[in-house]
């Protein structure tokens, strides 16, 4: 007999306020929208799974929920994660995964939220409509950024914004490329006659640690030093954004109803 549950995997955050608007909310979201299911989640993070336990909030890292899956008698898992894009943690993810694969009859996992040029306009889209721009003033959104290649998304949403009318949106990472020098020097190049006001705001799920500190102190302490004035930093996590989860939903649907097909298929239908 077909057991089925969806499994909302997460980096994770100790921040009770933006988990409540971001990952909390979500799940209400999938809930609500695959009533008849059971849905589970879970954390990647071994030291936030740590630090909350701390303070008697208990969440199981990915493995451990697929074994308790398994031993429930659980035969199909659709997973969605809230991963931005293919990085590090997406494909280590991936590799937990596929060790359980035998463990159960179908196990499959949407996509990130940037995977199409669909996705990507979808998403400037999105936050263009939620932050228009006045005269002299710019937006940097600012990722967390990955050793991995997929760390090129963070410029194609840069070339996406310009190209769909956004030119004033700019995109920086913490970790990544292009970092804070990088970013200040596009502006520079865009705004040669006069410094303008600058709006940061973080591209990631969450509004966490990251957000808190290196967008809100470390980035706008960089900008001012450069003679800029930061007119606002907004704290607000893309999960908190409707049309956002909406493209994870999309991802979801799909792996669920496996429309995403392979390259290898797509080289059979070639071929």
């Amino acid at each position: 007999m077909k057991k089925q549950a969806i499994l909302l995997i997460h980096f994770g955050t100790t921040h009770d306020d933006t988990r409540e608007k971001t990952i909390d909310a979500f799940r209400k979201k999938v809930e609500l929208s695959f009533a008849d299911w059971d849905v589970f989640e879970a954390f990647t993070s071994r030291m936030i799974i740590k630090r909350l336990k701390a303070r008697g909030i208990v969440k199981q890292n990915p493995l451990e929920l697929l074994q308790e899956l398994k031993e429930q008698g659980y035969t199909h898992i659709y997973v969605q994660t809230s991963h931005i894009l293919h990085g590090i943690e997406y494909e280590n993810l991936k590799e937990e995964l596929a060790s359980y694969k035998k463990e159960f009859e179908e196990i499959k996992m949407g996509e990130p939220l940037l995977s199409s040029v669909e996705d990507y306009k979808q998403v400037v889209s999105a936050l263009g409509k939620r932050q228009k721009t006045v005269e002299n003033q710019v937006v940097v959104y600012i990722g967390h950024g990955t050793e991995h290649a997929a760390n090129a998304s963070y410029s194609m949403m840069r070339y996406v914004f310009f190209q769909e009318g956004y030119s004033p949106f700019f995109m920086g990472t913490v970790e990544g490329y292009p970092e804070f020098p990088e970013v200040l020097k596009e502006i520079q190049v865009q705004y040669p006659l006069e410094k303008p006001k600058v709006i940061l705001k973080p591209f990631m799920f969450v509004a966490g640690e990251h957000a808190k500190n290196d967008i809100a102190v470390d980035w706008k302490k960089a900008f001012e030093e450069a003679g800029f004035v930061v007119s606002d930093v907004v704290l607000e996590g893309l999960g908190e954004i409707l049309e956002i989860q909406d493209i994870f939903m999309k991802h979801l649907q799909e792996a669920i109803e496996n429309q995403r097909e392979s390259i290898a298929e797509y080289k059979k239908k070639l071929s």
